[in-house]
């Protein structure tokens, strides 16, 4: 819904298409260091405690959703 009102903010401003790209492409730039940072880990435990966050972060989305 954030993402909704975004567009819709950004299409009364009289922005164009090209700025609802850049939103996206920053997005996955921001996405895809954040990989980046995670595979380069060395230590098993801590691929293992991302993995443990991202868990606990789904499920706390899936009881917000609920």
């Amino acid at each position: 819904l954030q993402g909704l009102a975004n567009g819709a903010a950004l299409a009364q401003l009289g922005a164009r298409s090209t700025a609802m790209l850049g939103v996206a492409g920053s997005a996955l730039f921001l996405a895809l260091l954040v990989c980046a940072v995670i595979v380069s880990l060395r230590p098993d435990w801590a691929r293992i405690a991302v993995r443990a966050l991202g868990s606990w972060v789904a499920a706390v989305r899936l009881l917000t959703f609920g």
